[in-house]
């Protein structure tokens, strides 16, 4: 049992004990950023009992992703313009990007390209190019395009966490 007069303190404590870095635990940074509390373990007067960490293992987690952006968010393909999608992911995951076609009056949402199929990525940016083409190579129809990302925990094969969803949207122009 952990008690403390300082919330950011028994928090640090319990992080120790858990055999986890205080890094890892964002908002014990914020705190300690904001006056709340002690800016690590050995800013905290113990009391009692000897601290004797255990072995925790987290349970996964969703990852963290950002929708992908265009640059240019309009783009001609016809005329030989591409567009480039920037995505972020947070940690390692196992992501897939996708273009598709959703109608607001029309359920109906079918993938126009696969633009990057299932497979690890580590944490950071990734840059994908999108021609304005089809899996099949036609050029597509002028109009708004979803690029959809998914990902999901490292070689995830159970529903859970479940997977982490990101969308952002792109115009094809017509000449």
């Amino acid at each position: 049992m952990l008690a403390g007069a300082n919330v950011v303190a028994v928090d640090r404590v319990a992080v120790h004990l858990m055999g986890l870095s205080q890094r890892e635990v964002k908002h014990l940074a914020y705190a300690s950023r904001l006056g709340m509390g002690p800016a690590g373990l050995s800013d905290v007067e113990l009391r009692g009992d000897a601290l004797v960490p255990a072995s925790f293992a987290r349970s996964p987690t969703t990852p963290i992703v950002e929708y992908p952006r265009p640059f240019p968010e309009v783009f001609d393909p016809a005329a030989g313009e591409s567009t480039c999608l920037l995505g972020w992911y947070g940690e390692p995951c196992d992501r897939t990007v996708r273009v598709i076609r959703a109608y607001d009056d029309d359920p109906v949402v079918s993938t126009v390209r696969e633009l990057a199929p299932t497979a690890t990525r580590d944490p950071g940016f990734e840059l994908l190019r999108w021609d304005g083409r089809a899996d099949d190579g036609s050029l597509v129809a002028p109009g708004r395009y979803a690029v959809h990302v998914t990902a999901g925990p490292v070689n995830g094969t159970s529903l859970l966490p479940p997977p982490a969803y990101a969308v952002g949207w792109v115009d094809v122009a017509n000449g």
